[in-house]
């Protein structure tokens, strides 16, 4: 067991060691969920500095329920439709690690300077993509990356769905 930090950054290095490090380790999902909380405050900071607080707040309930939603579909879509029997991840251990690979996303913080926002923010979901990308190859043991590519973005097109409907719900 490693601390959240030194894995988060082993994870978003794409050290396969730490990843596959993070898939055996049970512990700690309160460590996770304070780093994917950072993550959606970093996400929100450019609402914080304009003083749009409801915003940062469906921000960050979108961060942690997104993080719990993706986690759910990459695990059942994966065992459902991508891997055989006996390669078939658990939903827990699989969640942690993508929660883990969130940690790019706190260069988002950046995005409070309004001329780099847009591209850090980009950045930051391409290296997200990557790792989380990454962790579905190894939870599922992939050989290859088109798999769990393929994986991802089928498991992205409703998360997204719900991350915006939930940005809608509650910052009317």
């Amino acid at each position: 067991m490693q601390p959240v930090p030194r894995t988060a950054i082993g994870i978003a290095l794409l050290n396969r060691a730490a990843i596959q490090a993070a898939l055996a380790d049970r512990s700690s999902w309160t460590g996770v969920a304070l780093l994917v909380a950072l993550t959606g405050i970093a996400g929100a900071s450019p609402s914080i500095v304009n003083g749009r607080f409801s915003d940062a707040f469906a921000t960050l309930i979108a961060a942690l329920s997104g993080w719990l939603v993706l986690g759910t579909l990459v695990t059942s879509l994966g065992n459902w439709a991508f891997a055989p029997e006996e390669r078939h991840a658990d939903w827990r251990l699989t969640t942690r690690a993508i929660g883990l690979a969130q940690a790019p996303g706190l260069l988002r913080a950046i995005g409070v300077v309004d001329s780099a926002g847009l591209a850090v923010a980009i950045l930051a979901f391409a290296w997200q993509s990557l790792a989380v990308t990454t962790v579905i190859r190894e939870a599922f043991s992939f050989h290859g990356r088109l798999t769990p590519a393929v994986l991802w973005a089928v498991a992205f097109v409703p998360y997204l769905a719900i991350q915006v409907g939930l940005q809608l719900l509650l910052t009317q």
